[in-house]
This record gives structure tokens, sequence and C-alpha cells, in this order.
């Protein structure tokens, strides 16, 4: 029963792990942070305001500057990606549930459907990894993690990294 139980954990952590195609063409796959903080590209600046209320509600945020003032995880994927099914519950559990008001999390779907879960998701984000990290990435699930200030920490181009990867620079961050 525990081989049996150890076998679908790991199964589950590898499935989870590798990425789904996204079929964009001319694009390379930058996969590689170099452990330097790079300062977040601006994308339009419609409110200068930076919004860290507990009660705020990040699907209706357009603009990166509103996630100023505690660390921000950006998430993208899609329905149609088993990867990205399958890792979507892992961040809720894992990290939204864990760490919940003291950050920012963010799912940007990108296909018609919403995922089953309780993270806060938004279609037609305004945001998306190339804009925000300067870098294509064709695979998904893909995640940015920016720190209080708005610095890229870390990030994932098609499931490339593991969970354990944010709860360290959460951490390193301060954020237990």
């Amino acid at each position: 029963m525990k081989k049996l139980l150890l076998l679908s954990i790991l199964s589950s952590i590898l499935f989870v792990l590798s990425g789904c195609d996204l079929n964009i063409s001319n694009q390379e796959t930058t996969n590689n942070v170099d452990g330097e903080k790079n300062l977040v590209k601006e994308i339009s600046v419609e409110n200068e305001e930076t919004v860290n209320e507990q009660e705020s509600d990040v699907t209706s945020y357009t603009d990166l500057n509103q996630f100023l003032g505690k660390p921000t995880i950006l998430i993208w994927g899609s329905t149609t990606c088993p990867h990205c099914v399958n890792a979507m519950p892992i961040f809720e559990k894992d990290i939204y549930n864990v760490y919940d008001w003291k950050i920012n999390l963010l799912l940007n779907t990108l296909s018609p459907n919403t995922f089953e879960t309780g993270l806060p998701q938004i279609q037609n984000s305004p945001f998306s990894f190339e804009s925000v990290s300067g870098e294509s990435c064709g695979y998904i699930p893909q995640w940015i993690m920016l720190d209080a200030e708005g610095n890229i920490a870390e990030k994932s181009c098609g499931g490339e990294k593991e969970i354990e990867e944010i709860k360290v620079k959460l951490w390193e961050m301060g954020i237990e």
C-alpha cells in the first residue's frame, strides 16, 4: 500500500513538472534565471496607486505596479493542458492556502474555460510571461515570482521547476 501511494505521488510530481507545448511559432524558449534580480518591464500604467489591502481583488489588476508591496506569483496555464490541470490544485494547496494574504497570486487562464480551483484567475490577462520577463516561453504551465518591489525573484517555463523552489524563495524573502 505504501509503495502504491509513493509511486502515485512520484508519478504525479513527474507529470506536473513536465510542460505542454503552446505551439507558438518563431519563439525561442529561455529556461534560465541567472540569479540576478531583473526589474519588471513596465506595462501600461493606468493606475499608479499601490494596492496592498488584504481584501483587494487581484483579478481586477491591469498594471504590475498594483502588485507592489507583497511577493507576487503570476501563473499561466490552460485547461487543455493536463500538466496545468494537475498543477493548479498543488499551487492552491501548497502555496495559495498556506501563504494566503502574505502574497499576491494570479492565475492567467490561456483557454476559454477556467480551472476548477479556488485560485484567483482571469482570462485575457494584460500580463504575459514574455511581457513580464522579457523572455519567450513556448510551454505551459509558466510562472513568475516577483518580490515586493516588483523584481523577478524566480520563474519557470513549462514546469521546469518544482513548487518547492517557490517555497524556498518565499522563505528567503521572509515569508513563512
